[in-house]
């Protein structure tokens, strides 16, 4: 196979971290992993960054902090005073120290002797208490794969973060209903070397996390965080890859990226370009030159009273934005972070409105000599000196190449700043939680776990599904959904014997459930008992197949009740005995077929007889009324 084929990239190193919810109960307070839409009580806050135990303060906090948000929190029906920071934590949640001891015995990671756990300093308003809470369970493990063996370096339990709900340039807006929901965290050696086979890691640690049947479903319940490295380059995080099937590209375009940033600064060091003269200049007012402009963006904020300022970029003529380079990009990205969306650079004006002869005043009154660019924003009070002289700093670190930072996952695969990576300095020891011991005897007790390939084999044994269709399920996800499912029908009157019953589950899941959806929902919002009672109308002739994707649609968009929607399907359809007479009326129509084939005119009727009571009456039950009809001519013609 061809490196392009196999979509290699030569010095690469990638490392990962799965973060997964777990379907415990929170993990320092007792109330459920469940999120609500409903809001019982708000309060505020404001949030700063303070020392560490050695008188430093984390960077990616100072950053956080120029952007002086004010958090505004929404209580849920549990209205927990942990979750607001008002009562001190629990004592871990059990259930989930059990379920990341687990991970590590499939993992064959060490579990170090004393669980204790440790605040890590987080204040963009995700956490009330402006920390968040981590602790080392387990060290030193490895996964295989088809692609090669990973070392696994760590196993941590955390608390999960609260949801962001809206946000504007002033304030957040949090709701508390996940946070404190426990995360297991599993983070690789930076030994992957093909966005391949980061796919491969990550697919097969979240089946093995599915494997323990204690994580939540749906999407934001797992997130994918990858550190990058190309030669020459340093570490970069990229934050919340969803899909596992985009992995490959955000490797390969973070990758390209990097490698445009190791160009630019050979390039800028070619040029002889100085950091110290770059960071040294001060933007200029041209809000007096520019009121008047032709730019609706830089005339209608003049006229509400912003500032239009610019300041000279020495070297970079030709270097923000070309086929090889788009650091204007990276430039807005910083921009955007302290709360301004528009950054001009004189690589791509003039454009957006602004003219020719707009672009060369700005030039003149700049000074803008051959060889330069420059930069403008139009910003409110100090904000446009704030975000300029950061951008400055920005380009004068591109002279080091690719900085180490912490970025965010675009849909488009692309990446976007979001700070600087943090240090040690973040952390410090949790007062407020006792050490957990974990002893031999803890250890043996966490619960053994069946290997996703086992329960696999085991599925297609007990639920008399096909191989291929029991693959589909683990390669689907839809493993936990679909035991769930079948613990569900063991709760409903009547004997239905998992052999007979899991083929339609599977249908309905890997079939029937994608088309309801149409990419448009969530899966994990279907409830197991949904599921269980879908397929008991199936069996018992209530709602044709052809019903079932309709009734999910109507239960997932429109929050109907599944009861409900199953009885009105069925007054919808026809009676058994007005579809008898329809399926007697095709065999009397083919009665010297029927009498020369017998018993195996069956198949050849269903498609004529379905052609007529399709979506009235489920397939199942017309096998049965055909085969009844075809009995009851044989035996009328042969007395």
């Amino acid at each position: 196979m061809s490196d392009r084929s196999a979509g290699s990239v030569p010095g690469l190193k990638v490392g990962l971290e799965i973060h997964q919810q777990l379907s415990t109960g929170k993990l320092f307070c007792r109330c459920p992993s469940t999120l609500s839409e409903t809001v019982v009580a708000r309060f505020q806050r404001r949030l700063r960054p303070v020392q560490s135990e050695l008188g430093e303060v984390d960077k990616a906090s100072l950053a956080e902090a120029r952007k002086a948000h004010t958090f505004q929190y929404e209580s849920t029906p549990s209205n927990c005073l942990v979750e607001a920071d008002e009562e001190p934590p629990a004592d871990p949640e059990p259930a989930a120290i059990d379920v990341a001891l687990a991970m590590s015995r499939l993992l064959q990671a060490h579990p170090v002797d004393e669980l204790t756990f440790m605040r890590k300093v987080v204040i963009d308003g995700s956490n009330t208490s402006g920390f968040q809470r981590t602790g080392l369970v387990a060290l030193d493990g490895s996964i295989v794969t088809d692609s090669g063996i990973v070392g696994i370096e760590s196993i941590c339990l955390e608390e999960d973060s609260a949801r962001r709900v809206e946000q504007d340039q002033a304030a957040v807006t949090y709701r508390l209903d996940r946070l404190g929901i426990p995360l297991i965290e599993i983070a690789t050696a930076p030994q992957i070397h093909t966005p391949q086979h980061a796919q491969e890691v990550a697919a097969r640690l979240g089946a093995l996390l599915r494997a323990t049947g204690r994580v939540r479903r749906g999407l934001g319940t797992i997130r994918q965080d990858l550190n990058v490295s190309i030669p020459e380059g340093r570490r970069v995080e990229l934050k919340g890859v969803q899909d596992l099937r985009s992995i490959p590209e955000v490797i390969r375009t973070e990758a390209a990226r990097q490698r445009s940033l190791v160009d630019l600064a050979t390039e800028l060091r070619a040029r002889g370009a100085d950091p110290a003269s770059i960071t040294s200049r001060e933007p200029l007012d041209l809000t007096p030159e520019l009121a008047t402009s032709s730019a609706k963006v830089i005339r209608s904020g003049v006229a509400s009273g912003q500032q239009v300022l610019a300041v000279v970029l020495p070297w970079f003529e030709g270097l923000l934005r070309s086929e090889t380079s788009r650091f204007g990009k990276e430039l807005a990205g910083q921009a955007k972070v302290l709360g301004l969306r528009g950054l001009f650079h004189g690589d791509e004006l003039p454009a957006y409105g602004i003219e020719l002869a707009e672009v060369q005043t700005i030039r003149n009154r700049l000074g803008v000599t051959p060889g330069a660019s420059f930069l403008m924003v139009v910003a409110r009070g100090e904000l446009g000196r704030i975000v300029l002289h950061q951008v400055l700093q920005r380009c004068a670190q591109a002279l080091e190449g690719v900085p180490s930072e912490v970025r965010r996952v675009e849909p488009d695969g692309s990446s976007a700043f979001l700070r600087p990576m943090p240090g040690a300095a973040r952390m410090y020891p949790e007062t407020d939680v006792q050490p957990v011991l974990l002893d031999s005897m803890r250890i043996a007790a966490a619960p053994a776990v069946e290997l996703p390939e086992q329960r696999r084999t085991r599925f297609a044994r007990e639920y008399a599904l096909g191989e291929s269709q029991a693959s589909q399920i683990f390669d689907t996800s839809q493993e936990q959904a679909f035991e769930e499912a079948m613990a569900a029908l063991e709760t409903l009157p009547g004997n239905h014997a998992p052999r007979e019953v899991g083929p339609v589950v599977a249908r309905l899941l890997l079939q029937e459930l994608p088309l309801a959806m149409e990419g448009k929902a969530d899966t994990a919002a279907l409830e197991p008992a949904v599921v269980a009672e879908l397929v008991i109308a199936q069996l018992l002739g209530r709602i044709p197949r052809d019903s079932v994707a309709p009734i999910l649609a109507a239960v997932l968009f429109e929050g109907g009740m599944i009861s409900d929607l199953i009885n009105q399907t069925q007054a919808e359809g026809l009676s058994l005995e007005a579809a008898r007479g329809i399926v007697r009326a095709v065999v009397e129509e083919r009665r010297e077929f029927v009498l020369q084939k017998g018993d195996a005119a069956v198949g050849p009727l269903m498609g004529p007889v379905m052609g007529r009571l399709r979506g009235k009456l489920s397939g199942g039950a017309v096998n049965r009324l055909v085969e009844e009809e075809i009995r009851r001519l044989l035996s009328t013609a042969g007395s």
